[in-house]
């Protein structure tokens, strides 16, 4: 025989064996075919339905949960029953025959719809006691956030999102569902969408926005300086303060940093705190708050805030001040301030934390409601040569240096004797009466904005009242040469002689009883001042 003759035959041979094959799988599985998971491979309809049968009897689902939890659903416990209406032989019929020797090599699963039913009430009550299902151990999914802020990269982070285990019960039902009709031995929640996942992760378009938009505003740092301390608005602080709307717009949140400002001023602000000061006496006392002290301009502080960072701009330097102190230490007032004992009619002025004089002074008439009030005030002005007015007198002095709206300091040459109890009866109109050549002294050793810090001490009264000769002779003279070259002014100036004999009569007929507690100070002491458009008509004598 021929090579010929057995190639043809052996291609017959091959040809019917493959036609008888196919024939077969007319109305069998092709080979390595499974439905709905369950291997059907050569089998007809009725044996594919049989095995669906026999599976039923002790079928389960498998819920594979987050956090390698699994639960199940047995076909038992929801009445589940297999409905076969020709299904396997449709699809033994749609597929192709004689692709058989492919099916040897590669497999396919099919999926059918529905070829079990179940008790609805019954799945119901089921899935109701799934643990799953338990609301209160639910953990919440939580969106990737912003994080860390790289330097060298200029541009934020993203923490990882948090998958939660809360469950979406649409989806889960409807899951459910699907695979017990289809007899399927697993759900995976997870990998079926069942939980509610957060929205924005590291590989979302959304993502790729928010970072560009909020690392815009993070390009700058932000150090306020209070002398030794700093407060520091870096890339970390201001993604706090960064809003983040549904639609992952960026914005910068004007009331975060208004509250940031807020406890700026809450830290050290200090105009409305009580001082401290050491008396003559070494005792600690309050001197209560008044004028004197930092105050923060907070509408421009948060101004400023707001326009470096929406600029991306650095800063560095102090904050906006409305009012500004000696230091931010313990004591505001720093170590040169004039400290101004109301009670024992005496005066201390430092200069760099030294005492460099000490006089006694007269200061508000008390019998005639002018008592001088207490409180920590600063020097608003200092002008030589000025002219004080009131409604009944037009004085000039040398120096003045007000501190409390028309109350100041100022040298009262026509006082021969300063301290005592003087001022109960014979005070001034609220001001501290000076003699000339310590008033010449503060004046030159103290600026606009030096504190002067006043304060009562009951128990601190001068012994028996008595008065200190303060005024020379040498200085007199020197004052009324310096009043009598002002250019024809009306003044009310007195003879030494006559303010001597006054005070002293004062003096030694002052039984008034003053209560000397800071408390009961008049505020108003100027009502009866005319103010007028200068700086030396604002005083009082």
């Amino acid at each position: 025989m021929s090579i010929r003759k057995i190639a043809i035959g052996i291609g017959i041979t091959i040809a019917v064996i493959y036609l008888a094959v196919s024939l077969y799988f007319m109305n069998h599985f092709l080979p390595n075919i499974t439905v709905n998971g369950v291997d059907v491979s050569y089998k007809n309809a009725e044996s594919s339905e049989e095995i669906f049968y026999a599976k039923s009897k002790d079928y389960v689902l498998t819920l594979l949960e987050r956090n390698d939890l699994e639960e199940t659903i047995s076909g038992k416990d929801v009445n589940l029953r297999f409905v076969f209406n020709g299904e396997f032989e449709e699809t033994i019929e749609s597929q192709n025959a004689f692709l058989w020797p492919i099916r040897l090599i590669a497999g396919k699963d099919i999926e059918l719809a529905q070829v079990a039913d179940y008790d609805e009430e019954m799945l119901k009550s089921v899935i109701d006691n799934l643990s799953c299902m338990d609301t209160d151990s639910w953990i919440e999914s939580e969106d990737a956030k912003l994080g860390e802020y790289d330097e060298s990269l200029g541009i934020y982070s993203l923490t990882a999102p948090v998958y939660g285990t809360c469950i979406d019960a649409e989806t889960f039902d409807e899951m459910v569902s699907l695979k017990l009709s289809g007899v399927e031995s697993e759900l995976d929640l997870a990998e079926e969408g069942c939980y509610i996942d957060p929205v924005l992760t590291e590989d979302t378009k959304e993502a790729e926005k928010l970072l560009e938009e909020a690392s815009a505003y993070a390009g700058g740092v932000i150090t306020f300086e209070f002398d030794d301390e700093t407060s520091v608005i870096d890339a970390d602080t201001i993604k706090n303060w960064l809003i983040i709307d549904d639609e992952y717009n960026v914005s910068l949140d004007e009331d975060r940093v208004a509250e940031y400002v807020d406890a700026l001023a809450e830290q050290y602000d200090t105009v409305n705190s009580d001082k401290t000061v050491i008396d003559a006496s070494g005792d600690v006392v309050s001197v209560k708050a008044a004028t004197y002290g930092w105050e923060m301009n907070k509408e421009k502080t948060i101004a400023l805030i707001i326009k470096k960072i929406n600029a991306g701009q650095s800063y560095t330097g102090t904050v906006k001040w409305t009012r500004q102190a000696a230091s931010h230490g313990e004591n505001d007032y720093g170590d040169t301030y004039v400290d101004v004992n109301l009670t024992s009619q005496h005066l201390r002025l430092f200069v760099g934390g030294e005492i460099i004089l000490e006089t006694d002074f007269v200061s508000g008439n008390v019998s005639k409601g002018c008592k001088t009030p207490g409180g920590a005030y600063y020097v608003t002005y200092k002008e030589a040569d000025a002219v004080l007015r009131g409604d009944d007198y037009e004085t000039p002095v040398a120096f003045w240096m007000p501190f409390n709206g028309g109350i100041g300091l100022h040298d009262a040459t026509w006082r021969s004797v300063f301290g005592g109890s003087i001022y109960k009866t014979n005070g001034s109109h609220g001001c501290i009466n000076l003699p000339y050549s310590a008033a010449k002294k503060i004046f030159n050793n103290i600026e606009a904005g030096c504190p002067v810090l006043c304060y009562y001490i009951p128990g601190t009264e001068p012994a028996n009242g008595k008065v200190s000769e303060a005024v020379s002779s040498t200085e007199k003279k020197d004052t009324d040469k310096t009043a009598n070259s002002k250019k024809k002014k009306k003044t009310r100036n007195k003879t030494s002689k006559n303010n001597t004999s006054k005070d002293n009569s004062n003096t030694s007929s002052d039984d008034t009883t003053v209560t000397d507690d800071a408390d009961n100070t008049s505020e108003d002491t100027t009502g009866d001042l005319t103010i007028e458009d200068t700086q030396e008509s604002n005083t009082e004598e």
